[in-house]
């Protein structure tokens, strides 16, 4: 055994010992702030159309469609349980459109900061007996949402990818994935499932698509499957200036890719709340060619 699994298969016995606290729901379902957990579709069949609109009554915004300029903000938030954090994620919502949270815990202190964003945390498993995994929250109601679970081979506690589909200003649509990718594990096997999975609903959307979120990607083998799975459906990763991002083995562990905007601005700063660092950017949407 490497020194590098040696230290892996210590994290997963650290990971082993923490998880009297989770437990995990045969139910696929989401939760918003102040409401009851709804049913959420898999993805397997695709992204549904209004599916959201079906399940649960969407929030009312003043908003109604995102764009040209969206700022985005992508941030693994530590199970919200670090002093500060209320106060950060508080700044994030007051300044960004589009927020994609990696394990977020739906505490009670979490639906007054959100306040009426309109808000989905796809439920992969309870810590403490509260819902945990990725959120996803907008400045407008999305159209559709689904989410998916991938369990860790070793330990069995799901990772989860949540896509939702939100209208743009020029008529188009936007598709959001929030990804917690796999972790502990050496072997490519599981990490390229969860990455078939994202792609297969990226090459169900043709418009321009944001993917981003904590990919674990820890290793150079991982980089590489990352693009081979992302750059043939035509999307681009994002370098922030200056890279803060939080970094394992020296290769950055959260990752923010493109498809149909241009990067006007892009950084990375040091959270005093969590072990991950968030990542900031500022887009525009490319016009679309007008038909002649």
């Amino acid at each position: 055994m490497s020194a590098l699994q040696a230290i892996i298969s210590t994290l997963i016995l650290w990971v082993l010992s923490g998880l009297a606290n989770i437990e995990v729901p045969e139910a696929l379902s989401y939760w918003q702030p102040d409401r009851p957990h709804q049913a959420l579709s898999d993805c397997v069949e695709g992204l549904p159309e209004r599916q959201l609109l079906q399940a649960a009554a969407p929030m009312q915004t003043s908003r109604k469609t995102l764009g040209p300029l969206l700022r985005v903000a992508v941030w693994n938030s530590y199970k919200l349980e670090q002093p500060g954090w209320q106060q950060e994620l508080a700044e994030l919502t007051a300044q960004r459109d589009l927020l994609l949270l990696q394990e977020v815990v739906a505490r009670a202190e979490l639906a007054p900061i959100l306040g009426e964003r309109p808000s989905f945390l796809l439920q992969a498993f309870t810590y403490n007996q509260l819902a945990a995994g990725v959120m996803t929250s907008a400045v407008v109601s999305p159209s559709a949402v689904c989410g998916m679970r991938t369990a860790e081979p070793w330990i069995g506690v799901p990772k989860s990818l949540l896509a939702n589909r939100y209208p743009l200003h020029d008529g188009q649509s936007l598709l959001v994935v929030n990804l917690h990718g796999i972790n502990f594990v050496w072997e490519l096997e599981a990490y390229q499932q969860q990455l078939n999975l994202l792609a297969a609903l990226v090459k169900q959307h043709s418009g321009p698509v944001i993917v981003a979120g904590d990919f674990n990607s820890w290793r150079q083998k991982r980089i590489d499957r990352i693009g081979q799975t992302l750059k043939p459906l035509q999307l681009r990763a994002v370098r922030p200036m200056p890279d803060r991002r939080t970094r394992i083995f020296g290769f950055a562990i959260d990752q923010l890719w493109l498809r149909g905007f241009e990067v006007e601005q892009a950084a990375s700063y040091v959270s005093e709340s969590s072990d991950h660092n968030g990542l900031l950017v500022e887009l525009r949407l490319k016009q679309v060619p007008s038909a002649h």
